[in-house]
C-alpha cells in the first residue's frame, strides 16, 4: 500500500514567495489498483507524484510506500525499489544508442547482469508489444512517438516495480495513440499485477480505466473514490475540468426525461442500453 498521511509541500519554504503546492493530503492506493489523479494545471497533480519516490521531500506529514517512509534515508532506497516513475513526454528519457541498450540502463543500475537481465529486457520488450528482434538494434529515435513510450515503460518494467507512477503518458499523441497506451497501461496491470498510478487531465482517458479518482484542485483533495461516485457527487466544472463525454450524454438524456445509471460510463453501453429499450418499447 501507498500511504499519504497529511502531506504537505511548501516550495521556497521558510521565505516570502514560500507556496503550499499541496496541502493536508491523505489517501491511500491498495495493491492492484488503477488509481488515476485529476485536476488542472497548477493543481499539484506532479508535487504529489514526485513524493511517492522522494524525488521531493514533504514539508509536513508522511509518505509511506510497503511502510518504508520515504522522508527517512535508510528506507528511501528500499521504497525506490518498488516504484517506477515515468515523467510526461517519456521519449525524452531516452538516451541510448539502440532500443535495447535503453532499457538495459535501469536493469544494469539495479546491480542485474547476463542472462538475468537479458530475460528481463526481453520480457519487458513483449510486454510493451515492441518485437525483439525487430527493435532490439534499432535507435530509439527513429521510432515513432507511441513507440518512443513503449521503450520508455520497458525500461521501467524491466526493473520490475510493484507500483507504476505515470504523469500525462498520453501528452502530445493522437487518439489512437492515446488508446494504445492506455490499452498497454491496463494490459500491464491485469497481466503482470502491476499497481498503476497516473496522473491525467482528460477524463475521457481515464473514465474507463480506473479503479478509483482522485481530483486535486488548489493543491487539495477536492473528491476521491470510484469514477461513478465523483462524477455524481462532484462538480467538475466549478473546478476547470470538463465531465467524460459519456456523462454529458447521460445529463443530456436526463434532460430529455430519459433515466440512465451514473455508473454506465461508457458510450457504447450507452447506445446498447438505448437500443434495448426501443426494441422493447
Amino acid at each position: 500500500m501507498i500511504e499519504f498521511l497529511n502531506v504537505t509541500h511548501t516550495y521556497m519554504n521558510n521565505s516570502e514567495l514560500a507556496h503550499n503546492a499541496i496541502s493536508d493530503i491523505s489517501f491511500n492506493v491498495s495493491e492492484g489498483e488503477f488509481f488515476c489523479i485529476i485536476g488542472q494545471t497548477g493543481s499539484g497533480k506532479s508535487t504529489l507524484i514526485q513524493h511517492i519516490n522522494g524525488l521531493i521531500m514533504p514539508t509536513c506529514g508522511k509518505v509511506l510506500v510497503d511502510g518504508f517512509d520515504m522522508s527517512q534515508k535508510k528506507q528511501l532506497i528500499s521504497g525506490r525499489r518498488l516504484v517506477g516513475m515515468v515523467f510526461q513526454y517519456p521519449e525524452h528519457q531516452l538516451f541510448a544508442e539502440t532500443v535495447y541498450k535503453d532499457i538495459e540502463f535501469g536493469v544494469a543500475n539495479l546491480g542485474i547482469t547476463g542472462d538475468e537481465a537479458h530475460e528481463r529486457i526481453t520480457s519487458a520488450m513483449e510486454a510493451v508489444g515492441l518485437c525483439v528482434s525487430e527493435f532490439s538494434e534499432k535507435s530509439p529515435f527513429d521510432l515513432s512517438g507511441g513507440e518512443k513510450r513503449r521503450v520508455a515503460l520497458a525500461g521501467i518494467i524491466a526493473m520490475r516495480p510493484k507500483y507504476l507512477v505515470l504523469d500525462e503518458p498520453m501528452a502530445g499523441l493522437d487518439p489512437m495513440g492515446r488508446q494504445s497506451i492506455l490499452s498497454l497501461l491496463q494490459q500491464l496491470q491485469s497481466e503482470l499485477g502491476i499497481t498503476i498510478i497516473m496522473v491525467s487531465h482528460s477524463m475521457d482517458d481515464i473514465v474507463h480505466v480506473a479503479t478509483r479518482i482522485a481530483i486535486l484542485s488548489r493543491g487539495k483533495i477536492a473528491a476521491i473514490g470510484t469514477p461513478g461516485e465523483v462524477f455524481k457527487n462532484c462538480e467538475l466544472n466549478a473546478m476547470g475540468l470538463k465531465l467524460p463525454q459519456s456523462i454529458q450524454l447521460i445529463r443530456s438524456l436526463r434532460e430529455r426525461g430519459i433515466e440512465i445509471e451514473n455508473d454506465m460510463l461508457d458510450e457504447d453501453a450507452i447506445a446498447d442500453e438505448l437500443l434495448r429499450r426501443y426494441l422493447h418499447a
